[in-house]
């Protein structure tokens, strides 16, 4: 096996040499599929990831001195603040008043902040090179085809008797990369949306019912793992589709599901929510309850001593030493996380993506003709919007899928925009 996938691996890098968007295509695939959680044993320590991208820029070079790229692709709104939020994360790294201090992080800073650079700058490579509609469905496809796999594993693990081999306090925990109960959740939570809109793209009938059958097993999968703050976002991207359906019989089926799977399972996370404040309650006193209240409490004073740059990224931990008693645990709010660390600007960067996404949705809505394109739009701004419901319980600033969706985003606007014939950044990204 070993030598196949070294085989693999070679024929994959010489063709994201000469045809680098197929090396986005794998990258994303290692990325966010992880076939490595599924085989362990046969990835072990590879560095396969890192080998594909490094293939992937030799072809953008060579596409470059070909006069192949097109960089308008880049001249838009989204990208420009991109880059600013990278630019400043980095000097906020450089300048923390904690720097070369690390204690009980997860992610050493230093880490953190290659892997948020080695982010942002496959985003630009992959922006360059996905220039097309056909290339756009490859890359939306890698969210789907994960979200489908790991929705049937989910399911297969639960009836099948296997689940107590995943299970922590009775939540599903994924393989791999998606150990992380939030990070299983927010799969389901951003690829349920894209299920739907591109399934109504699909004019194979059996290719279409079987993506949007995946939808119910995907919300099933979502209660077994029983993050609340996912199941928020689920109430609400499961509303939303209902209302933007475009069939009305579908919209009332996804409500009497959605109902159903209250009734069964809504006990069950209340119970646990109950028991987590229960379980915080400190020396018996009646102060804070919840130790996300804690953390935001300390995130919101960090700020306000260090506004303009934060104190550096992955030191909220280090910092909190002297903003909470006892054990500091991370920010859990992708916005106060990225204000805490890296200043009040980084965080409003944060909160124009999201005004961004839903301006681009309503150009796309008002502008385009194409069926695929508008389906894209729709689908990615439910699946924002349950991204960014999540992220105010999670820590996601270095999480890929934000960054993922940018991607989607700007590619789609720019191929309406190539489809409108006006430049790259169109009317809402000059």
């Amino acid at each position: 096996m070993e030598i196949l996938l070294i085989f693999i691996t070679l024929i994959t890098c010489i063709a994201s040499i000469v045809n680098p968007w197929i090396g986005v295509i794998a990258y994303y695939i290692l990325g966010i599929y992880s076939p490595k959680s599924f085989w362990p044993w046969i990835f072990q320590d590879s560095r396969i990831a890192m080998f594909v991208a490094i293939s992937t820029i030799l072809g953008l070079l060579v596409a470059i001195i070909q006069k192949k790229i097109d960089f308008n692709l880049l001249n838009n709104k989204q990208t420009k603040m991109l880059l600013l939020l990278c630019i400043i994360v980095n000097i906020s790294h450089f300048m923390s008043p904690f720097y070369g201090m690390y204690v009980g992080q997860t992610i050493p800073p230093a880490e953190a902040l290659t892997i948020f650079n080695k982010t942002i700058l496959f985003y630009c490579v992959s922006a360059l090179l996905i220039n097309d509609n056909r290339k756009l469905m490859y890359i939306i496809g890698v969210l789907l085809f994960t979200g489908v796999i790991y929705a049937l594993w989910s399911n297969k693990v639960y009836f099948t008797g296997e689940m107590w081999k995943y299970t922590d306090n009775g939540r599903l925990k994924g393989p791999g990369l998606y150990r992380d109960e939030n990070a299983f959740s927010l799969l389901f939570i951003t690829s349920i949306p894209l299920m739907y809109f591109i399934a109504s793209s699909i004019k194979n009938k059996v290719l279409k019912l079987s993506l949007l059958a995946c939808i119910p097993l995907a919300w099933h999968a979502l209660f077994l793992i029983g993050s609340r703050g996912a199941l928020i976002s689920l109430l609400i991207i499961t509303l939303l589709l209902a209302f933007r359906s475009h069939s009305k019989a579908f919209g009332y089926m996804v409500m009497v599901g959605l109902l159903f799977a209250i009734v069964n399972y809504g006990g069950a996370i209340y119970e646990r929510s109950t028991n987590t404040v229960e379980a915080a309650q400190m020396d018996g006193r009646e102060k804070p309850l919840n130790p996300r209240l804690v953390t935001w409490s300390a995130g919101w004073e960090m700020i306000k001593d260090y506004p303009l740059l934060g104190v550096g990224i992955e030191h909220y931990q280090t910092a909190g030493i002297s903003y909470i008693e006892g054990r500091v645990q991370v920010a859990h709010n992708t916005l106060i996380q990225f204000m805490s660390q890296a200043g009040v600007i980084a965080g409003l960067i944060y909160l124009w993506f999201f005004v961004n996404f839903y301006k681009t949705s309503k150009y796309i809505k008002g502008k385009s003709e194409n069926k695929f394109n508008l389906n894209v739009s729709n689908g990615l701004f439910i699946s924002t919007i349950g991204f960014f419901i999540c992220a105010i319980f999670l820590n996601l600033m270095i999480t890929e899928m934000l960054y993922f969706l940018l991607l989607i985003n700007v590619i789609n606007l720019n191929q309406v925009n190539k489809e409108l014939k006006v430049l790259a950044d169109g009317e809402i990204g000059d």
